[in-house]
């Protein structure tokens, strides 16, 4: 049981260090859990293609 009270006691603390800096920052936007996802995060990442190898300069002349 005193693992638990301890563990209550730092979420508290940190919740209430991002709740001050949030007022400090004002409108800025921190890190948060929310419900809602973001339109950008709704959005599968784009598909990006495998760079060509590097190839020397040698190979690259033997195969034009």
């Amino acid at each position: 049981m005193r693992e638990e009270s301890q563990l209550d006691d730092m979420r508290a603390a940190i919740r209430g260090d991002f709740e001050r800096l949030a007022e400090r920052r004002g409108e800025q936007e921190l890190m948060r859990v929310s419900e809602v996802p973001l339109a950008h995060e709704a959005e599968p990442p784009p598909v990006v293609s495998e760079p060509e190898p590097h190839r020397s300069w040698l190979s690259r002349l033997i195969s034009s």
